[in-house]
């Protein structure tokens, strides 16, 4: 507020989540890299050298990384105070192989908060087994749980002699990954439009179906239900 950084407040909320996220785990607290990490949000009405200008302003009112940053955070009112308690509550949260399957959550937590705020997680990000990307007999594999983010250092496409254009297709693709993104059936999904243009499939168990063929209508994929 102080700079102007924000007006209609619909890019506002991940702004401010990814700095927070910038502040908890950079190695250190400068505006370039600061910048970096809030290139994936956009924002259509205030103008990013306002934007530009709370970062540094944030940046250089902090100095050094301590070696305890999130109380520094909390005293300087950049964190809230909670989140002191944070590793404590995420300890007793109960998560494991059994629990709902959650891949990035972008969707899910918000279409399904109630039932999820206390019930056991499979996070498959945590599966070795569905990241990664290999090319092979032809055809290029993409893990389910492979960040979009590895895409800048994914192998030739066969027959292309070049890798996938994500960064022409989308703004800094951050955390998301391919499982949450398409078995969401969503418009907005950032690779969707590329992997169909490439006549991709998907691995279901038991079967491979064309990605064209997977999505049904808006938010709606071949398990018949919206996701």
């Amino acid at each position: 507020m102080d700079e102007g950084a924000t007006q209609c407040g619909f890019c506002t909320p991940g702004f401010i989540v990814a700095l927070a996220g910038f502040l908890l785990s950079a190695p250190r607290w400068d505006a370039a890299t600061g910048l970096d990490a809030v290139a994936g949000n956009i924002c259509r009405c205030t103008g990013y050298v306002s934007i530009r200008r709370a970062v540094e302003r944030v940046c250089a009112s902090l100095g050094d990384v301590p070696p305890q940053r999130l109380p520094r955070l909390v005293e300087r009112g950049l964190m809230p105070a909670y989140f002191l308690d944070v590793p404590d509550r995420l300890r007793g949260h109960p998560a494991g192989t059994n629990g709902v399957p959650v891949a990035g959550g972008t969707d899910l937590f918000v279409q399904r908060p109630d039932e999820l705020a206390h019930a056991g997680l499979n996070f498959l990000s945590r599966r070795e087994d569905l990241r990664g990307i290999r090319a092979a007999d032809g055809v290029c594999h993409i893990g389910a749980a492979t960040p979009l983010a590895d895409l800048e250092d994914a192998p030739p496409i066969p027959g292309t002699g070049s890798g996938i254009p994500f960064d022409r297709v989308a703004a800094d693709p951050a955390a998301g990954d391919y499982c949450g993104n398409l078995v969401n059936a969503s418009p907005i999904g950032d690779p969707a439009i590329l992997l169909l243009a490439l006549d991709a499939s998907v691995e279901l168990p038991g079967r491979t179906v064309r990605l064209r063929e997977f999505f049904l209508g808006y938010k709606r994929s071949t398990s018949g239900r919206r996701n």
